[in-house]
């Protein structure tokens, strides 16, 4: 990956970025009649990425070479973290070694995989209305494997140990959906759905090249049994469409243990949890070209797996609602639309991360209950010149508000104001697009605001793509995408411990490719 340096304004390759994947997508379908079909799907991913952490920043390039060669002439014997970035905390700090502006955080050949496999077989039987009830089983499994070679703090060039982690998560089960038609206006339909999920992991192992030595990490294995059922109906009179539902969750008893890398056990056994929550959705007709919606659904999710593993305390269940408003029309050649929702819950599952017990320069992610509120509204617009011109326009805006503050690392701001300072708030899109016959092109541009300037290394951006498609015949179509077509630097996201422009995202780059079905 290569990406526009935030400071010297030079592209750069971010280091140890490399990234393979293999993926095939199997589908057979075999239909007996009009109302009845079996469907069988596996899909299967591997993937190998290197580690890059984070990009480093150039600016402490220079006095980490100086430190080096005092290290090599023997007139020091680690890096001085004053002169490499690190005098953001005070040494007291735990963090405070993590500072060396990410030069050489893991060495060369750190790497994760991941290998997912998913199989599924559907039998669908249609009834004269056209509803499709089926019942359908599957088997999920996802593997994970990390390595990273953690240098030396008193020379960064050099591998001091291997930090390994793996964990397997596998869920299986079976989903039963039917429905019917009771008259022209009243639509009855309903589900089952059953799964076994477990999860094991064994996280951050040590092995020493130098001695052969190995030290196991943390052990968590977890199991649970859930079960849901629904049933919803769609009723309609006249312009007004409206349709109530209720589902009952149950999650099964938490089975579990987990054993730290100190050898210490714990229970992950929880008891079992069950609830019934309501919804309704409803939209008004006004008439063809008008429209508008909304919706409220009580909100529930049990903890499991890496939750509980995690936990700071007991946490209690997910409670909330969710509202949305929403209105959408066209008016001659314009169509635009405009969303709000709001989504409060009152026992979500925040992460507030701490200096592990067994090494400081480690950070480790905690789970406990806080309530929070996250809102966001979206307005859109289209304009269609003619028959080969038209634009798009969209804003959207969102705001996470958590009761709680606790876990922050950073001491000046509240909660509130580090959740939200570590993402864009407002973004804009607009397209300008032509289409004629068998050719089509566009630019899309994308406006990010409200970055926080302690984070990001600037405040707002601006990036321009662009698209073409030829379609060569009914069955060929030949593609090309240039994305960030000015080679901006920028940054979508960050972390507040990690410095400013930390995660840039692509520099110039570009895609093309023919699709052909047959």
């Amino acid at each position: 990956m290569k990406y526009k340096d935030r400071e010297y304004k030079k592209t750069r390759t971010y280091t140890n970025s490399s990234y393979d994947e293999d993926n095939t997508f199997l589908k057979l379908d075999y239909e007996f009649d009009k109302h009845n079909s079996l469907e069988f799907m596996h899909t299967y991913k591997n993937t190998y990425a290197m580690y890059p952490i984070m990009a480093p920043d150039y600016s402490s390039l220079s006095q980490l070479i100086n430190d080096f060669a005092a290290i090599d002439a023997g007139l020091a014997t680690q890096l001085n973290p004053n002169t490499n970035g690190y005098n953001k905390l005070p040494q007291s700090d735990p963090a405070w070694n993590r500072y060396h502006k990410w030069w050489y955080v893991f060495n060369e050949g750190s790497f994760t995989k991941n290998r997912t496999s998913n199989y599924d077989l559907k039998y669908t039987f249609k009834d004269d209305d056209g509803i499709e009830n089926y019942i359908r089983v599957y088997n999920d499994e996802n593997r994970y494997y990390m390595n990273r070679n953690r240098p030396k703090f008193t020379d960064f060039r050099v591998l001091d140990y291997k930090q390994l982690s793996w964990a397997k998560e596998r869920s299986n089960g079976v989903n039963l959906r039917y429905g019917k038609k009771l008259d022209d206006n009243n639509i009855i339909y309903s589900g089952i759905d059953y799964s076994n999920n477990s999860f094991w992991q064994h996280a951050y192992a040590s092995y020493y090249p130098d001695t052969g030595i190995f030290k196991h990490g943390n052990y968590k294995n977890i199991k649970r049994d859930v079960w849901n059922a629904f049933i919803q109906d769609k009723i309609k009179l006249d312009k007004f469409t409206f349709t109530p539902g209720v589902r009952y969750n149950y999650y099964g008893k938490n089975s579990g243990s987990a054993l730290s890398n100190k050898n210490v056990a714990s229970s992950l056994e929880t008891g079992s949890y069950s609830h019934l929550t309501l919804g309704l959705f409803t939209n008004y007709d006004f008439n063809d070209n008008h429209r508008m919606y909304a919706s409220w659904s009580q909100l529930y999710n049990a903890p499991y797996a890496t939750a509980i593993a995690s936990a700071a305390n007991k946490l209690e269940a997910e409670k909330g609602n969710a509202y949305t408003l929403g209105y959408s029309g066209s008016i001659s050649k314009s169509t635009f639309g405009a969303n709000y929702t709001l989504t409060k819950l009152d026992n979500t599952f925040g992460k507030f991360t701490v200096p592990s017990d067994t090494d400081p320069e480690l950070f480790e992610a905690k789970v406990t209950n806080v309530k929070s509120k996250v809102t966001s509204f979206c307005l859109t617009y289209g304009y269609r010149f003619d028959d080969n011109w038209s634009v798009n326009a969209a804003y959207s805006h969102a705001k996470t508000d958590i009761e709680e503050n606790q876990g922050t690392s950073d001491q000046l701001s509240t909660t509130d104001d580090l959740r939200n300072s570590l993402h864009y708030n407002n973004k804009y899109t607009s397209s300008v697009n032509y289409d004629k016959g068998k050719f089509s092109t566009g630019f899309d541009f994308t406006f990010y605001t409200g970055m926080n300037a302690k984070y990001f290394s600037d405040n707002e951006f601006f990036i321009v793509d662009w698209h073409a498609n030829y379609k060569i015949d009914k069955n060929c179509n030949a593609y090309a995408l240039v994305n960030n077509l000015t080679n901006r630097a920028y940054e979508t996201k960050a972390v507040a411990v990690e410095g400013i422009g930390a995660m840039p995202m692509e520099g110039i780059n570009f895609l093309v490719g023919v699709n052909y079905s047959f």
